[in-house]
């Protein structure tokens, strides 16, 4: 019976930084979104158990800051330049979609399942969703973010999915403009004056949470400004991992040291902590570090958790799992016609997990690798723009009928 060898692992920290970069496979972004995603679930569907679990949200910025800021910088790399129109492009059939989807789904399921009373806010949250600012929608409402408040919308989850794509309109005109600065008055130092831009945003913006979580709490948990940090601290790991690869050793401590530090965080904080702010900084900082730790080889116990099937595939559907596992949530009770058991979440945990498994291969990559789409960026943009004028109309539709039926009502009354 043949053996594989096992393969020599790396241990010069010069290897360390070329074998890294080569890396087209990182399975440990994959077990961070599996982990980011299911702190999230359990944290909505069971607040009294994981009373931390919405720092799940804040790896997925710092995961969503390095994955883009390393596309972006390969990008400028190859070609010299940034081309806006393609990267939104990328964006649009990467995330539109599903989004799209579900909010269809929302404002169906808030028609025939909520209260009239609600299906006008509820159509309002629908489109601010539907254009990406549900956050400032929120924080203008000045609405708490707690999962074991009384709060029917069917989209709220939809505000980190807002900040992101406010993240992604900012930061390639940033990398945009550093290029030129550097082209015009230092000599072509590129990676010297994106990592100044950087720094200076990521430190603006943890200084603006820091004040904003201690003086306006419930806006400054969702706006972007107190968040851009998160995503900062993403891309600045793609420039410190240019420049260096921890050891071996180093790697497992980082990646263990990483992975508890989120956990614990997901443990000990709740709705109390103050946060953003400082508290922010330990579920970042451990992402950034699982991250950092990159390869840790497979004598590495955690190397087996890492690679399972299962934990990659749910990695893999995590964007799914999120939009669908709120408004399942937010429904089922109606649909029963009362607060949900243990089996019963239990049974809706499996259901988000297959609904999610099939929109990610019938919808989200079916739009993603469509061939036309991906040879023109124009005609993805413009699907993109109708889907959202749907979006519109549709919950246009929504206030029109809640409005007709309070008409209905008073007339009885």
């Amino acid at each position: 019976m043949k053996t594989l060898s096992r393969p020599v692992e790396p241990v010069q920290p010069v290897d360390r930084v070329a074998a890294q970069a080569k890396r087209s496979f990182l399975p440990e972004i994959q077990v961070l979104r599996a982990v980011a995603v299911m702190l999230v679930v359990l944290y909505h569907y069971w607040p009294d158990r994981l009373t931390g679990g919405y720092i799940g949200v804040d790896a997925f910025f710092v995961i969503s800051g390095y994955l883009i800021t390393s596309h972006l910088i390969r990008e400028v790399e190859r070609t010299g330049s940034l081309k806006l129109w393609a990267f939104y492009a990328r964006r649009a059939r990467r995330l539109l979609p599903a989004s799209i989807f579900v909010l269809l789904f929302a404002s169906l399921g808030t028609f025939l399942f909520l209260p009239s009373d609600l299906w006008a806010s509820t159509a309002h949250e629908v489109t601010a969703s539907g254009f990406y600012v549900q956050n400032l929608w929120l924080a203008s409402k000045a609405v708490t973010y707690s999962a074991s408040n009384d709060v029917a919308s069917p989209v709220l989850h939809y505000w980190s999915l807002s900040a992101e794509e406010q993240f992604y309109l900012v930061w390639p005109s940033l990398i945009i403009i550093s290029l030129l600065v550097a082209r015009k008055w230092l000599r072509g130092h590129t990676t010297t004056t994106i990592g100044f831009t950087l720094l200076l945003v990521t430190l603006s913006s943890f200084a603006i949470s820091v004040w904003g979580t201690q003086t306006h709490r419930a806006a400054a948990y969702f706006i972007t400004p107190t968040r851009a940090w998160e995503f900062g601290a993403g891309a600045l790991v793609v420039l410190l991992m240019r420049k260096w690869a921890p050891s071996l050793t180093l790697s497992r401590v980082l990646r263990w040291l990483g992975m508890i530090g989120l956990l614990a965080a997901a443990w000990f904080f709740s709705d109390a902590t103050s946060f953003p702010g400082y508290a922010a900084a330990l579920p970042v900082i451990a992402t950034a570090a699982v991250i950092v730790a990159g390869d840790t080889g497979r004598a590495d116990p955690s190397d087996l958790v890492f690679r399972l099937r299962p934990v990659q595939w749910l990695g893999d559907v995590s964007y799914s799992v999120y939009l669908w596992h709120w408004p399942l949530m937010v429904f089922a009770p109606y649909v029963l016609r009362h607060n949900l058991t243990t089996p019963e979440l239990l049974a809706l945990v499996l259901l988000c997990l297959v609904v999610s498994g099939l929109s990610k291969r019938f919808v989200e990559d079916a739009m993603r690798f469509w061939p036309r789409l991906i040879r023109t960026p124009r005609a993805t943009l413009l699907a993109a723009g109708a889907g959202m004028l749907v979006i519109a109309l549709v919950s246009g539709t929504q206030v029109f009928a809640a409005g007709v039926q309070e008409q209905r009502t008073t007339a009885l009354v």
